[in-house]
């Protein structure tokens, strides 16, 4: 059965009330219910909640400011679906989102992302990459990417980065052990390309052509990856991306 409340929270926010996108105009209002979502179900502070909405112009009174940007997100949630009248619970010096037929695409990104981890443990490498691909699939953006929020955000948003470009790597690091180096090459040159100081994402490109049979694309691979370390960093690759280069001369 389909949620009665999705939210979007990948990429651009979406918020579906039975499959119709609630329009929240009041870009406060609209903030504070992005941000609730993607801590559902766990409460976020008062105080935190104002760090994300004011950068430097925040108001004197920021606890009773929030305050009236809540009551008028409830009664937005209120008009759109009686059922989200208590979706917004108060607790001491916090507020949540929480309510039955609610789901986010964050929620099932994590949930499919713990999963391969979990496979991953269990040395089950076609359930992993099962896990992974569905993750990956989930994914439309960063977090809340058209929220204008303030900088105190931005830290949530790079650890989701961080372990989104883990998702990308792991996944292709598999394809590879499974014997599908080729569909690995493509994604991997985009990242290296997208993120060149990255080594472990070289070693990865490196790997999947040397097991695609293309080795002098992966010499040319290394050469390039060096060149980026030393003009821009001044520092030779690391010991294992030089050791497969080593590994690739001897092929």
């Amino acid at each position: 059965m389909d949620a009665l409340f999705q939210a979007q929270l990948l990429g651009e926010f979406r918020f579906f009330v039975r499959g119709c996108l609630l329009d929240i105009p009041a870009q406060r209002q609209r903030g504070l219910l992005a941000v609730l979502l993607a801590d559902c179900p766990r409460a976020v502070s008062a105080r935190r909640l104002a760090e994300y909405l004011w950068d430097g112009n925040r108001p004197s009174n920021e606890r009773a400011a929030l305050h009236i940007h809540m009551t008028r997100l409830r009664r937005l949630l209120v008009r759109a679906d009686c059922r989200l009248g208590s979706a917004i619970r108060t607790g001491q010096g916090s507020y949540r989102i929480d309510c039955d037929g609610l789901s986010t695409d964050l929620a099932a990104y994590q949930g499919a992302t713990r999963l391969a981890m979990e496979a991953r443990h269990s040395g089950d490498l076609a359930v992993e990459r099962r896990h992974l691909e569905q993750a990956l699939a989930l994914w439309r953006g960063e977090l809340l990417e058209d929220v204008p929020l303030a900088g105190a955000y931005d830290e949530k948003r790079l650890q989701l980065r961080d372990g989104h470009m883990w998702v990308l790597e792991r996944v292709n690091e598999v394809r590879i052990a499974m014997g599908d180096s080729l569909l690995a090459v493509p994604e991997l040159r985009r990242l290296a390309m997208a993120d060149p100081l990255r080594e472990s994402t070289w070693y990865l490109l490196m790997r999947a052509l040397l097991e695609a049979g293309r080795s002098a694309e992966a010499v040319a691979a290394f050469h390039t990856a060096r060149d980026v370390f030393v003009s821009e960093l001044g520092v030779e690759p690391g010991v294992r991306l030089r050791e497969l280069f080593h590994e690739l001369l001897a092929a």
